[in-house]
């Protein structure tokens, strides 16, 4: 992972992304987070959102000593004997921009791994990371802590298989 703060009174541009991105490229790691105090224009979140491995963040100058980044590691690509790197997964909080969260109430953050591309949940009720792949997307999955918590990723396709959109679905099964 490489982490890039910028300290900058005005907003990242996409000028700024681009350089970034070849930085990640770079150093061939899988994973970058760019942070700013200046926030960034919506051209330069449109553009690292569509790079793979991209995550921009606005931390306020203030608050950079407390803040760190919500990450874990990938239950379906970590291989503890291997000496790879894992796969990292950034959570969005459900409510923030990403895939669409039904039952968002029982659930602390979405993520999808950067390497294998598994989606992940952390449980409100428990706290347990879970993780859906694409073998399994659209199947309801009980939550690995047994709290009662289901989900499923529902992903929506064109004619072609392209992906348009995906939902994720909880809810609490008594």
């Amino acid at each position: 992972m490489v982490v890039d703060a910028k300290c900058f009174s005005r907003h990242v541009d996409v000028g700024d992304i681009d350089r970034f991105i070849g930085f990640v490229e770079d150093v061939q790691t899988d994973f970058g987070l760019l942070i700013t105090t200046g926030g960034f224009s919506a051209a330069a979140e449109a553009r690292a959102a569509g790079h793979r491995g991209v995550r921009v963040d606005v931390v306020p100058y203030a608050k950079l000593e407390d803040w760190s980044p919500d990450l874990d590691f990938c239950l379906v690509c970590t291989d503890p004997e291997s000496e790879r790197m894992p796969g990292a997964i950034y959570f969005d909080a459900p409510d923030d921009t990403g895939p669409n969260v039904l039952g968002a109430e029982y659930c602390d953050g979405i993520g999808r791994c950067e390497k294998c591309d598994a989606m992940h949940m952390r449980c409100r009720e428990c706290g347990e990371l879970n993780s859906v792949t694409e073998w399994n997307e659209g199947e309801w999955q009980e939550c690995a802590g047994g709290c009662g918590v289901a989900w499923k990723v529902v992903v929506e396709r064109d004619q072609k298989g392209m992906e348009e959109g995906e939902t994720v679905e909880l809810r609490y099964r008594r």
